[in-house]
């Protein structure tokens, strides 16, 4: 079998794999944020990325 017909059909069983099994995480990382009494509309997404687009100090 040439390379191309091989990553055709790698590239099939991959994708079916990967539309059938469920994702299991394999850990959980606490994400700490700390923020004055002033600063109001920090945000935390639930992947750990910090939003400070709304931020504000008042």
């Amino acid at each position: 079998m040439d390379m191309k017909q091989r990553t055709t059909k790698y590239s099939k069983i991959q994708e079916k794999i990967m539309s059938e099994v469920p994702v299991i995480p394999l850990f959980s990382e606490y994400q700490y944020v700390a923020a004055r009494k002033n600063i109001e509309g920090l945000k935390v997404s639930i992947d750990s990325k910090i939003y400070v687009n709304d931020v504000v100090k008042k």
